[in-house]
């Protein structure tokens, strides 16, 4: 009896979705601090709950029309400030 390919269901059966970074947003609304909140505010003006990148399961295509959206989600992972000029000034270095 042959074993299942575990790999098979990573490869294959995977989904694009926003949901961790929307929940941490959501949290950011009940910070401490009012800066935080300010900016997890602005978040959901933008993203508000019939939004795509809100779906379970985001398409390929609605990813590609609201890229700018996904660049300010992923801020919570890779600030703004630091994100692409900063990788390419240090991609440059010699180490």
């Amino acid at each position: 009896m042959a074993e299942k390919d575990t790999n098979y269901d990573f490869l294959f059966n995977t989904r694009l979705s926003f949901q961790h970074l929307i929940d941490f947003w959501q949290r950011e609304l009940e910070n401490d601090s009012a800066a935080r909140r300010a900016v997890a505010e602005k978040v959901f003006e933008f993203i508000p709950e019939d939004h795509p990148l809100r779906a379970f399961e985001v398409s390929v295509e609605d990813s590609k029309e609201h890229w700018e959206l996904i660049d300010l989600l992923m801020t919570a992972v890779i600030p703004t400030s630091s994100g692409r000029t900063a990788l390419r000034r240090h991609s440059s270095r010699s180490i």
